[in-house]
């Protein structure tokens, strides 16, 4: 038997460990760029805000 079918959540837990892999790995494609557009810009505005979502992304 596979884990899968052994688990008593079976398909959906694979389907939450997929979603959320995707979730994080597309957030931090955005901070990426959010942050090379930070750093050549260098406004303060931009700068905070983008620490905010910063800490989001990380804690996620």
């Amino acid at each position: 038997m596979t884990t899968i079918q052994t688990s008593p959540l079976g398909f959906y837990e694979s389907l939450f460990h997929i979603v959320t892999g995707a979730a994080a790995i597309f957030l931090m494609l955005i901070h990426a760029v959010w942050a090379i557009n930070v750093l050549t810009k260098k406004d303060e505005l931009s700068a905070a805000r983008f620490h905010k979502f910063s800490k989001f992304v990380w804690l996620f």
